[in-house]
């Protein structure tokens, strides 16, 4: 949504800001992950393989009116939450869908960080 990143709100009002504009609207999670190994190199001494990826899930809003916005701040879930919603507790139920990895909207691509790992070590 126009580029914005939303971090934990830090009052009842930046929730309700946060909450409010994803109302209704589609948005994009995206974690960024970069694994770093130390490689012995005998001419060089020791160097570093490096690997970096992301994952991208979109999440629909459902359209929130104010009642259901401020019943939710009120129960604390947001604060400590970037976006201000947790998709694995009370935030579920403003979620209409998500396309893409549960647990990236969570909090960490578990299954593409598999992926990639498995990868980066071979």
């Amino acid at each position: 949504m126009d580029n914005k990143i939303y971090e934990k709100p830090m009052d009842k009002k930046d929730a309700y800001r946060i909450l409010k504009s994803l109302s209704d609207n589609t948005h994009r999670v995206l974690t960024g992950v970069t694994l770093l190994k130390r490689e012995i190199n005998s001419a060089t001494g020791s160097d570093f393989k490096i690997h970096s990826f992301y994952e991208q899930t979109s999440v629909n809003f459902a359209n929130l009116d104010d009642n259901v916005i401020n019943s939710y701040i009120e129960s604390g879930d947001p604060f400590d939450k970037a976006g201000g919603y947790g998709i694995q507790s009370l935030g579920a139920s403003l979620v209409k869908s998500i396309n893409g990895d549960f647990f990236n909207v969570q909090g960490f691509p578990a299954h593409k960080f598999s992926v990639e790992l498995k990868k980066f070590i071979q």
